[in-house]
């Protein structure tokens, strides 16, 4: 809910107990990565119903995704949100300097006035940064080549339905990346795992 008036600007959301993925790392607590999966399922299928109707998130990322009671994840903050209203559902890069740079795409980091990106498939690489991050633990940083980090990853709890699923989440080639509705598929499959 939103209200404003000339003095102020006010807005409510549920409160989540939960906290956010980001009290998940503060806490050092280490979820199955079956769970973090289905948690970034809840985000994916969120994700899938913007898209659905032309809007894309732009700040995906561990701070927006706050948990519930009962164990549900839910994609909160809006305030960056964009509708794409181009048949190509492209928009100019310039027009999408917005959000957190660790968790943009290859294809964001590319300048020229003219070059174009697909604010859909931006939003499909935020969720697999941030299910990486939170299974991983591994620092984050601007235009890293994460799909590289988790094929070379050891060590760690990953099925192979996982990582197959954050491998194709964070494909650098954003015509190869899954749509919100396949990356709902690959992650269903990561959480039963």
């Amino acid at each position: 809910m939103a209200a404003w008036c000339l003095d102020y600007l006010a807005f409510s959301m549920p409160y989540y107990p939960g906290g956010d993925l980001v009290t998940v790392l503060d806490e050092k607590q280490e979820p199955e990565p079956a769970t973090v999966a289905g948690w970034m399922l809840d985000v994916t299928l969120a994700v899938r119903y913007l898209h659905a109707r032309g809007v894309a998130h732009n700040d995906i990322k561990p701070d927006n995704v706050f948990l519930d009671g009962s164990g549900d994840a839910h994609l909160g903050d809006l305030g960056l949100a964009t509708e794409v209203t181009t048949e190509s559902r492209t928009v100019l890069a310039s027009s999408l300097m917005i959000g957190t740079p660790i968790f943009w795409p290859p294809e964001r980091f590319q300048t020229g006035q003219d070059h174009r990106v697909d604010p859909f498939k931006s939003d499909i690489y935020a969720i697999g940064v941030s299910l990486w991050l939170v299974i991983s633990w591994d620092a984050p940083g601007e235009n890293v080549d994460y799909q590289a980090r988790v094929r070379t990853a050891t060590g760690l709890r990953m099925s192979d339905s996982l990582r197959s699923a954050l491998e194709q989440l964070l494909e650098p080639d954003p015509a190869k990346r899954p749509t919100a509705a396949e990356a709902a598929e690959l992650l269903l499959l990561a959480s039963v795992d």
